[in-house]
């Protein structure tokens, strides 16, 4: 038998240039040929070599609008509820797919730009059953969108907003009400396969049953979760206060199958909202009665011992997973001050209360800090009556616009915090799509949408800003001379914040220039114009800017980023505040002629943004964020039953010459990296999966290059090299 041959080839395609045609790169006209001398010329095995380009970018989870959400959704009290729908919105067109694995829907839509499209889900995908199901629904988007669920069920409906998958989504506690007749209830989803979930349990009464066994308030149940699986408990008692951690990403949802508001006033409503992760809980809130209401009822829950919270001249202390119900018939703008960051929440109480129209649900209040300039919004057709409460600073009110009018302020409340006037307005809305804006793109206000009919209501936020630009900047103290940064980070603050932060994990500017602890403070010292400092002149003033990161790195590999928690724009010598934004994208090989073969197989790879591969990621260049997955088919295109193919290597560069650190995803047909995963591999087509992520380094972006094999079957030696059965360790 003749000696193995080979032929190695190279294809790249550029960003900004002119090879931009998707032409597949093939195995006619490529190479340098090595064979026996004594051997006919034919293709015996054939190695491939692809580069792919990605500009990474942190992924921004800067408000409630994303590109990626997961999601479950807990019992209701109807078997069969009238329908469950997203309200998906966005400023743009919009490609969006939709999954529920365990019910065996996908959908796919294009939204319109500047609008909301309705999406229906199947009513089997609400949890009944206690313990692990496979009941998520994942969304994903090619643009940022909005998405907002509604649960209609006549007599007991409920809505809430989505919030975005995000590193920091790992820590919350449960907010219910207390039942009378059925449960109190959340749902558990996970992100990521093995997916360590820790819940120590807080109870108003009476032990909880999990996974068969018995617990009581106090102990801790912890258990495993794959991706896309859900968790369900309901219990009896009030869960509020319990605390729920995550080694990964999850979502959680909760409220009650059936509660009344107050407990001893029959009602008998829905209750759901997704919880908003500890991390972006905030310590400045502002609230008024909803619109045609009696009472204004709010619940304040801590995170910490030691939580001092000022409610409406009420002075209250709250322990870890403690809450406060606050009460108020005077038709105010109440503020909520505390020294550490709280949840707020409002309830509708029962019209046996008030005697007002409307039953119970549950609001996520976003706070002084957590808010929007834009939102697009839809009402649901089955409710009679509409409300909007705005929540703005009093003297950029007059810039209010709702679907291109100016705001009524006829009912406007104010109260004044910290020197600032804030005003509360609230507006009768009709049913149908809506528009509401500022005209100054950088005022932000805050919005929560209700509605009541005949013992129905309805009521969620439109928007929940993770943008913690204010509280990160109490956080540290930064000074600067011509020469010089100091920045001086104080750790026990940011762990209040973000429990768990690692000093080691937080740079400034470049992934080199790290800090030193001194006590409980992270201190950076640096030259003015090193750190990738970048440098302006406006005017007669010199303007240096640069970001400090919290990224979270490979534990093997320090110079490679799996996920930024947080940056924060630093500038000395004017009041600037940015952070940079880039993009992933990945480039398609493009056609060449540097040799011959005579096999005209050729191979194609294709991204997708969902497991079932259906939603392509399409244009040049092609994009997504840090830490997303990334689904890639590379296959035989042409498909010749005596050529086989692996992919044999796919590995990441800092640079596009090979120079610096090489980190592999795949080598010798192995699984190298924790989050790159074969999917299926046949003779024809390899599919795996890996998640999107940046190389620290000045121009952020990252070179991907992929090696395939191809092989003749009829030959032996050859075809053992495409073995799909490597002996990995």
């Amino acid at each position: 038998m003749f000696p193995f041959a080979c032929i190695r080839t190279s294809n790249r395609r550029y960003i900004n240039n002119q090879q931009t045609s998707r032409t597949p790169l093939t195995a006619q006209g490529f190479g340098r040929q090595c064979k026996n001398s004594s051997s006919t010329p034919r293709m015996s095995s054939l190695l491939l070599v692809v580069t792919i380009v990605l500009m990474i970018t942190p992924a921004s989870w800067a408000n409630s609008s994303g590109r990626e959400f997961m999601f479950g959704i807990p019992e209701t009290y109807d078997s069969s509820p009238d329908y469950i729908k997203l309200f998906i919105a966005s400023k743009y067109v919009s490609k969006v797919y939709i999954t529920a694995p365990g019910i065996s829907f996908n959908q796919t839509i294009t939204t319109l730009a500047n609008t909301s499209t309705a999406v229906t889900i199947p009513i089997s995908i609400v949890a009944r059953t206690i313990g692990l199901s496979n009941k998520a629904v994942y969304i994903e988007s090619d643009q940022t969108i909005s998405v907002y669920v509604m649960v209609r069920d006549e007599n007991t409906s409920d809505g809430f907003l989505l919030l975005p998958i995000s590193a920091d989504s790992r820590d919350y506690f449960v907010a219910s009400y207390e039942p009378v007749e059925h449960a109190s209830e959340f749902i558990i989803t996970a992100y990521e396969d093995k997916t360590l979930i820790d819940v120590q349990l807080k109870t108003s009464a009476g032990p909880v049953t999990i996974g068969g066994q018995s617990y009581s308030s106090g102990q801790n149940v912890s258990f495993v979760m794959s991706r896309m699986q859900t968790y369900f408990v309901k219990h009896e008692h009030d869960l509020t206060g319990t605390h729920i951690t995550s080694s990964r990403p999850v979502s959680v949802v909760s409220g009650n199958k059936c509660a009344n508001v107050p407990h001893d006033k029959g009602a008998c409503d829905y209750l759901a909202e997704q919880l908003l992760p500890v991390a972006f809980w905030q310590r400045e809130y502002v609230c008024a009665k909803l619109k045609t209401r009696g009472n204004n009822r709010l619940r304040i829950l801590a995170s910490v011992d030691g939580t001092t919270v000022n409610i409406g001249g009420t002075h209250i202390k709250l322990n870890k997973g403690e809450f406060y119900e606050y009460v108020n018939s005077s038709d105010v703008a109440t503020s909520v001050k505390s020294n550490f960051p709280v949840l707020v929440l409002q309830f509708s109480e029962g019209t046996l209360v008030d005697s007002v129209l409307g039953d119970p649900s549950m609001i996520t209040i976003p706070s002084t800090n957590s808010q929007e300039s834009e939102y697009f919004y839809e009402t649901p057709f089955s409710i009679d009556n509409h409300y909007v409460s705005i929540t703005i600073h009093t003297d950029q009110a007059k810039g209010l616009r709702i679907d291109g009018s100016a705001i009524s302020r006829s009912d406007e409340l104010k109260t004044t915090i910290n020197t600032i006037e804030f005003s509360i307005i609230r507006l009768s809305v009709n049913p149908g799509k809506h528009h509401l804006f500022h005209v100054d793109q950088s005022v932000t206000f805050g919005v929560i949408v209700y509605g009541f009919k005949k013992d129905e209501s309805y009521g969620f936020p439109l928007g929940l800003s993770t943008n913690d630009d204010h509280s990160l900047s109490e956080l540290f103290n930064s000074s600067c001379s011509s020469t010089s940064w100091h920045i001086d980070i104080d750790m026990d603050k940011l762990r209040h914040r973000n429990p768990g932060s690692v000093a080691t994990d937080i740079y400034f500017g470049v992934n080199s220039c790290t800090g030193h602890k001194i006590g409980n403070h992270l201190i950076f010292d640096y030259d003015i114009e090193t750190c990738l400092t970048s440098t302006q002149t406006n005017g007669s003033e010199i303007v240096y800017t640069n970001q400090l990161v919290y990224a979270y790195h490979d534990p093997n590999h320090n110079f490679i980023i799996h996920s930024i928690n947080w940056t924060q724009g630093i500038s000395c010598h004017i009041q600037w505040n940015e952070s940079d934004h880039s993009y992933v994208t990945y480039n398609q090989p493009t056609g060449g002629n540097n040799g011959s073969t005579n096999s005209t197989t050729s191979i194609q790879t294709q991204f997708f943004i969902d497991p079932n591969f259906q939603q392509e990621i399409t244009g040049n260049p092609l994009n997504a964020t840090t830490g997303a997955k990334v689904f890639v088919k590379t296959f035989v295109q042409n498909v010749d039953w005596t050529v086989k193919m692996k992919l044999h290597s796919c590995y990441a560069e800092p640079n596009q010459n090979g120079h610096g650190a090489r980190y592999f995803l795949i080598n010798n047909g192995c699984e190298m990296d924790a989050n790159t995963h074969f999917l299926s591999q046949t003779d024809h087509e390899t599919r795996f999966e890996f998640q999107a992520f940046p190389m620290t380094g000045p121009d952020q972006r990252l070179y991907i290059k992929c090696d395939a094999t191809l092989c003749d079957t009829a030959d032996v030696m050859s075809s053992h090299r495409c073995d799909q059965r490597p002996n990995c360790a």
